[in-house]
């Protein structure tokens, strides 16, 4: 089988070749390996939601960890009230410290309800972390008007317009209720198929 070589149009010199799908492929885009296809503005494929978080959809990821974050602190300050304060007398003692900081505990000592609630505090800190990990890390990337995939310094500030546009980028016309909820309309400023590096950046 004889491939030929792609050439861009005049309007798409920015474009490259990509060399999984041998098709011309925007600025911006990545191939997925576990999609199989080119994904506009690609920042990862995510395990948790079973698709790439790219251009259309950055948005509702975004949405997610905020969420993910928010409800973890509402579910741990409700579940600290609950077991260190109402139910002080069963669960503020030395054996719950061990429990928490070595689950493994849980198998073997106390009673079930009671290791039940220690498993979900144990989950709910977890769940937490993770939260806080997610947005420490794709927050400043978005700020910034990159995606994970940026890997050199001069990738990672090429399409920087600042942050009041970078968000926009993301979040859509209307970003300042988009990130309320998934229902509100919020239609994105770019194509996905066209960007012009920041005119602030040093060549």
């Amino acid at each position: 089988m004889v491939v030929k070589k792609v050439e861009a149009p005049p309007d798409q010199l920015d474009w490259r070749e990509c060399s999984e799908c041998q098709r011309l492929a925007p600025p911006r885009s990545w191939h997925c390996k576990v999609c199989k296809v080119c994904v506009l503005k690609r920042d990862h494929h995510c395990l948790y939601t079973g698709c790439c978080i790219g251009h259309r959809n950055h948005r509702f990821f975004m949405g997610f960890i905020f969420y993910l974050f928010v409800g973890s602190v509402y579910a741990l300050v409700y579940n600290s009230i609950y077991m260190w304060i109402i139910q002080g007398h069963i669960y503020c003692n030395w054996l719950t410290i061990l429990k928490l900081t070595c689950p493994m505990l849980l198998l073997v000592t106390g009673s079930f309800w009671v290791n039940m609630y220690l498993l979900f505090y144990s989950l709910n800190v977890l769940a937490l972390a993770y939260g806080v990990l997610l947005l420490g890390y794709h927050v400043p990337i978005v700020l910034r008007g990159g995606v994970s995939a940026d890997r050199t310094k001069e990738s990672k500030q090429k399409y920087d317009r600042g942050v009041y546009e970078n968000l926009k980028s993301v979040l859509g016309d209307r970003m300042h209720i988009a990130w309320l909820s998934p229902l509100i309309r919020s239609e994105l400023p770019d194509d996905g198929y066209h960007w012009s590096p920041s005119k602030n950046r040093k060549d």
